[in-house]
This record gives structure tokens, sequence and C-alpha cells, in this order.
């Protein structure tokens, strides 16, 4: 069964700020009207149909599920957006549709305007804004559902923290995105000094999709602002993935950090995201946070900073580009967790590529990574902390040298005497061909035992 696809565009869409004007799924001319009542669906169960005033032609209404309504009942905590799964009496007074959720509080005999199709103009709206909060609970977005920015150049302001809250289970997401194929990516600028987008409290075992979105912040302090973070009451517990995101950039419209994750935060996946000149940490990596191929760079401290994780909890950084951070480029303490280390380039950073500052703590595993041109070490480890596991990992020209402790198995280490990067400086991290720098590491095999 297909689901509705909200679609959003800054140039051609309408607001729902004082009545109904579009749903965002449905006929591209929306239909609308001012006075749809609840009643009983044909299978008797109350406040299942909307009976639409007007008599609308519903002859390009879907009822597979793709289309939505939406209701302007603005008693608080009631659903606005439900998705269509019936229709009759097209082009008659006694038009309707059957919806999937009860509507009106689940009473008959409530009116409110309507409109099904259209586009929305943004989701600043506090109307809007119902598809991801409703009244502090569950947003009137279901698994499955989608909103889509599809206009090239969307730029939206938005004053204060998009909190997503949803409830739900089973595997279908719900999906916070920009179109694919646009020439310039949606851009969202937050002028607060706050959360951009925050993940409060959920409900059941949902998986939330935030992708291919430029996140900014335009507020002259940088103290507080988070571009993604699940709140300090809440719980990302299930399955939360920010995937393609650019948040901020080199003109003064960043954050104080990136991304920070609470201590109950389970599979919270960030990747090919690009975090660059936070004021702060770039990404603060608690709870059960999988970080891949994702760039973080030009802070102004450490890049991904650790701490202490739930027992037995595993995370990853894998396939990461984490460069020109003030301070190291990984550090913190990891307590209780594993944390493995794979395939990144750490390179240029003002302190240790890797710093460890805990005594205690389960060791932690690195393989195929390179350190170099960083400020301390490539990596740093508390003298008595357990030692990790290091293979294959290549160092260059850290100015305190490859390492303070060994690791405790080491296996194919590659110490290079040049520089192994087309242009580093530029950001480009493709290996070069020069003896003794991109050309070892080309020539580099992988002994595997037997």
């Amino acid at each position: 069964m297909p689901f509705p696809t909200i679609l959003v565009n800054s140039s051609t869409g309408t607001s729902n700020a004082s009545g109904a004007t579009a749903s965002g799924a449905g006929p591209g001319t929306a239909l609308t009207g001012s006075a749809g009542v609840t009643a009983n669906n044909g299978g008797g169960t109350t406040a299942r149909r909307i009976e639409l005033d007007g008599s609308p032609d519903l002859t390009n209404v879907a009822t597979d599920g793709s289309h939505a309504l939406y209701f302007h009942d603005t008693t608080a905590g009631r659903r606005r957006w439900v998705a269509i799964e019936g229709k009759g009496n097209s082009g008659s007074p006694t038009a309707y549709v059957d919806v999937v959720t009860a509507m009106g509080g689940g009473s008959n005999g409530v009116s409110a305007a309507w409109a099904i199709g259209g586009k929305l103009s943004g989701i600043e709206p506090a109307n809007h804004r119902l598809l991801f909060l409703n009244n502090s609970s569950a947003g009137d977005c279901l698994p499955g559902w989608i909103v889509e920015f599809d206009n090239s150049g969307y730029a939206e302001t938005l004053a204060s923290t998009l909190s997503l809250n949803w409830t739900g289970t089973g595997l279908l997401p719900i999906i916070l995105r920009g179109k694919e194929g646009l020439a310039t990516k949606p851009v969202l600028t937050f002028s607060n000094n706050g959360n951009a987008i925050a993940l409060t409290t959920t409900s059941g075992s949902g998986h939330f999709i935030v992708d291919n979105i430029d996140l900014l912040n335009s507020h002259g302090t940088k103290t507080s602002s988070v571009a993604l973070q699940g709140t300090g009451s809440g719980d990302v517990r299930s399955n939360v993935t920010f995937r393609r995101l650019r948040i901020g950039n080199s003109s003064g419209s960043h954050f104080w950090k990136g991304f920070v994750g609470v201590s109950t935060s389970s599979n919270f996946i960030i990747e090919e995201c690009d975090i660059t000149h936070c004021a702060n940490v770039g990404i603060d990596l608690v709870g059960t946070v999988h970080i891949y191929f994702t760039k973080i760079h030009d802070g102004a401290s450490v890049g991904i900073s650790f701490s202490g994780s739930p027992n037995n909890s595993t995370c990853n950084i894998v396939g990461c580009l984490i460069y020109a951070n003030s301070s190291h480029g990984i550090s913190g303490n990891q307590q209780t967790g594993q944390l493995y280390i794979l395939n990144n380039i750490v390179h240029g950073n003002g302190g240790s590529g890797y710093n460890n500052t805990v005594a205690s703590g389960l060791p932690h595993y690195f393989s195929g990574n390179i350190w170099s041109s960083n400020g301390g070490y490539g990596k740093a480890n508390d003298a008595s902390a357990l030692l990790g596991r290091s293979f294959y990992e290549a160092y260059y020209n850290n100015t305190s040298g490859e390492y303070n402790t060994a690791p405790f198995v080491e296996v194919g280490k590659i110490t290079l005497s040049a520089d192994p990067f087309v242009d580093a400086a530029n950001g480009d991290f493709n290996l070069n061909n020069d003896a003794g720098g991109g050309a070892l590491l080309r020539a580099a095999t992988l002994t595997m035992p037997g």
C-alpha cells in the first residue's frame, strides 16, 4: 500500500496558517472546502468519513493511501493530516472521502475547512509543524509517510526548534528529505541560538530519516545551537538516520555543535554528511552511534568526541574525513562500550588524531586508517588504559610521533616518508603516486593467515 508524500514548494506552495489551502499529497491543483464534517464510514466506524462541501470533483483523488486530506480542526491535539482510503459521490453535494484514522477527536459532526492536494509553502507555519509534533506528542506523519522539499532553490528560515516526535512500529520510516536530483539542495536556516532539529521522545520501534538537506544557523551567538540533537528529556532509541546533510558553512552560518546524542540512543546513524566550522565539537558521540563516510572539518574544537556508551554497545566510525579541527580529531573516553575506527583519514588536526583520556574501559579497534600531519600524536592513549588493536594503519608527519603507547596488537603498520595526498590543503585526499606516500599505500597488501 502506498503512503502519502507531502510536497513542500517555496515557489508554488500555499500555507494553512489560517485555513485549509493544501494537504501536499493529492491532485496538483488542490480541492478545498470550508465545512467538511466527520461521519461514520461505510462500515459504520465513527469519524472515518469526511463529508465534503462544495460538490468537489474527486476523479483525480487516489484511494490507495497515497493521497491525504488536511482537516483544519484547531482543537489541541487533534490530527490535521490523514491518508485517504475511499471516496464517493464525486461532483455532488454529498461527496465524501473515507480516511484511515478517525478525525475530529473521534467524534461525528465535527466541522472544519478541508483541502486535498496542492503543495505546502513551507514547514515553518505552526499548523504545518503538526506533521512532526502535535500538542507535545507524536506528529501526524505515520510510518511510511514522506515530507519532501521539491523545488530547486528551496530556502526557509525557522525561528525555533523543529521537533520531530513520532510513534509506530515496523520497518517503514518517516522521511524528511530534499527531492533527488535538484540543482541545489533545500536550505533550512535556523535563526535561534538553540537546537535546530530535535528528536524528542519516541514510542515503539519506528524509524526516522532526515536526508539531502542543508542546515544553517544565522544567529550571531554560537553557544548552544545544535544542528541535530536528541533532547535531554527525549529518547532517540530506535533507528534514526541523518543522511547527506550539509551542516554549516564557512560564512558565519555554522552551528555550535553538529550532532549530539543522548545516553539512551540506539542505532543513531550519521552517513555521507558534511559538518563544517562548528564553534565547538562537530559530533558529540553518546549512546550507540554509527558514523559513516562523513566529513567533519574546520571546527574550533574536537572533530568527534566520544564518552561513556551504554554497556555492551558498539559504535563505529567508518570511512570518514576528519581534518583541520582546532583540537583532536577524535577524542574522549569510552568506558563501557567498544569503538571501531575503520578506514578513516584523520589529518591536520591541532591536537592528536585520536586521543583517549580514560584509564579504564574496553579496547578500541583500528584498521585501515591514515593518521597524518596532526599537531600531537597520530594516536594518544592514557598510559594505563586497555590498549587497542591496530591493523594496517598508516602514519605520516604527526608532530609528537605515531603514538605514545604501542597498541596491544599491531599488524601491518605503514610508516610513510612523504605526503600521500594529492592536495590535502584544499580538501583533495585522493592518494598521489609519490614514492613513500600515496604510491606506498597503493602497493600495500593485506596478508591473510593460513
